[in-house]
């Protein structure tokens, strides 16, 4: 006999072996009990969860030689059982909607649909990836589903239920399968082992790690189970699944990490290049370490024993030892821009250097200062001339920036951006602006969504008065000229997000001082006052707008 795949020999042939859609389960048993059937289904939900597997079950149920009055099970071994399982009975259908496009092909389906089942109850269509059909081809089916036959059952299937059409939607019972939980997963490959190799030990924990990595599809996890069996032989471990799955160990996650807390740049980067030699994909990478990441969170904030946390239970030591070692605000910070760097992988060539960078940026957030240290720097900065004549280092306008991210940012309540543009003004900062942009971003992609992709490669880097200034690389012409022309849908994106009514200015980047140029010609001409600067500072104008401040009083050195 041929060998058959795991996927195939171990698919369900009752109710009770499916994985994790017990209310689904619940439904159709008691629709069969009481004789409630609907003349048409659909199966909604992601890929590899059993909607296909379900509608084989049903059509078993429905047709089954042996099943008892009271048992809604099919027997699975009888004739009929059998054959559907195989997929070649006569009497259920199965069709790819992708070999069937053309309305004549439906329309051959809807006429041989009048003839009764050969030998069965019913005639069942299952109609898998439904949403392939043409609209003409759903059409055809329209009547058909209006007014059955009564031997006549159709089930559609579709990862993709919002491209069906409503008329044919409003004409089935819809099931929404949802994704299975890694614990289930996992129960699910342990009794599969069993029977399939039991000569193979699996750890508990290299289940888990399959399940886990299966992102709640059944299907994907026999896949992978089925590799393991054969990579590994006699015992499957973690490493085994790490090796097989092409995955960096955890414990190589968590030596990273390390390193990261420690402030160590040559040694993240010399971590990331092992990683690069073993040929791990950057992207892969990433997402382990956003997972982690994302559990050190859970672990801070719930504890590192809360079932948010699908991880072995001998990891949460070390779990919540790696959480201790981060502030919440790091966390937070630290995912943005991992997963900002996973999307900057697929625009480049070389898919290492924005890795880099981001781990680079992450070891040196401790350069950062607190913000009650920057403004007791800035007190002391303002009792020296320096702060007078706006003579400031690099170094002090890098401070004044960090100080600035640092920030912790209120959101606007809701009630204020109910209120519209129109109502009262109120004080922004430029941090304000920076943490609602991806906010201005979505609104605007629902109106204009090219505009919306030219203006993720911006970013506003000057709050004056009622000007944002969007800063574009220099090299980009083009895309500052469309901004210009497009600056209208813009502020108003603005308004509804921030409700404050900002204009925009388009500056391009090149270095600090041409941006100081460009802010100090949006300044109109006044006299200063007495009590303040003789001379007006770009820098010192955003200290101001940072700390809200305001100048006191001056000192000049003689001469």
């Amino acid at each position: 006999m041929a060998y058959q795949v795991i996927s195939r020999k171990f698919r369900p042939k009752n109710f009770h072996e499916i994985v994790g859609q017990e209310p689904i389960v619940t439904t159709l048993q008691n629709s069969i009990l009481t004789d409630r059937l609907a003349h048409a289904y659909l199966f909604a939900g992601p890929r590899g969860i059993g909607k296909t597997t379900t509608a084989r079950v049903l059509a078993m149920a429905l047709n089954c030689q042996n099943k008892a009055g009271a048992d809604s099970n099919p027997c699975g071994k009888c004739d009929i059982c059998q054959s559907i399982h195989r997929g070649d009975d006569i009497d259920v259908i199965e069709k790819d909607a992708a070999s069937v496009p053309f309305v004549e092909d439906v329309r051959t389906l809807r006429e041989n649909a009048t003839y009764r089942p050969m030998r069965a109850r019913f005639k069942v269509y299952i109609i898998d990836e439904a949403h392939m059909l043409s609209t003409a081809a759903f059409n055809a089916f329209l009547k058909t589903l209006e007014e059955p036959p009564g031997h006549v059952k159709f089930i559609f299937c579709t990862t993709a239920p919002q491209k069906l059409p409503e008329t044919v939607r409003s004409r089935c019972q819809r099931f929404d399968f949802r994704n299975i939980s890694t614990k289930d997963i996992a129960k699910r490959l342990g009794q599969i082992a069993e029977a399939a190799a039991p000569q193979t030990e699996i750890e508990p924990q290299g289940l888990l790690e399959i399940a886990r990595r299966a992102k709640g599809a059944v299907r994907d996890a026999e896949v992978l189970l089925e590799q393991l069996i054969s990579f590994a032989g006699e015992r499957i471990t973690v490493k085994s699944v790490y090796q097989v799955l092409g995955l960096v160990a955890e414990e190589r996650i968590s030596e990273i990490l390390d390193v990261v807390a420690k402030k160590d740049v040559a040694g993240t980067l010399k971590l990331l290049d092992e990683i690069y030699r073993q040929g791990k994909d950057p992207s892969d990478f990433l997402n382990q370490v956003i997972e982690r990441l994302r559990d050190l969170l859970v672990a801070s904030s719930c504890g590192a024993d809360s079932p948010l946390i699908e991880r072995p239970t001998d990891e949460r030591p070390r779990l919540k030892e790696d959480a201790e070692k981060f502030s919440s605000d790091f966390l937070l910070y630290a995912i943005r821009l991992l997963a900002q760097a996973k999307r900057e992988i697929k625009e480049t060539m070389e898919p290492r250097i924005p890795v880099e960078m981001a781990f680079v940026k992450l070891a040196r957030m401790g350069d950062l200062v607190s913000l009650a240290e920057a403004i007791e720097r800035l007190e002391s900065l303002e009792a020296t001339s320096e702060v007078a004549s706006g003579d400031f280092s690099s170094e002090e306008k890098g401070l004044f920036r960090k100080a600035a991210e640092e920030s912790p940012i209120e959101p606007a309540s809701q009630e204020t951006r109910a209120s519209g543009p129109t109502s009262a003004p109120r004080a922004l900062s430029l941090a304000e602006v920076q943490e609602a942009w991806p906010q201005v971003l979505k609104w605007v992609e629902r109106e204009e969504a090219p505009l919306a992709r030219s203006l993720a490669q911006v970013e506003p880097i000057v709050l004056k008065e009622k000007e944002v200034l969007l800063g574009v690389p220099e090299e980009a012409g083009l895309l500052a000229e469309e901004l210009r022309i497009k600056k209208a849908s813009v502020e108003e994106a603005l308004g509804e997000v921030l409700s404050a009514a900002l204009k925009i200015k388009v500056v391009k980047l090149t270095t600090d001082e041409a941006i100081s140029s460009e802010i100090s010609q949006t300044k109109e001409p006044q006299e200063t006052p007495r009590n303040e600067a003789s001379s007006f500072d770009p820098m010192i104008e955003k200290v101001k707008e940072i700390f809200k401040a305001k100048i006191v009083g001056e000192e000049r050195g003689e001469g």
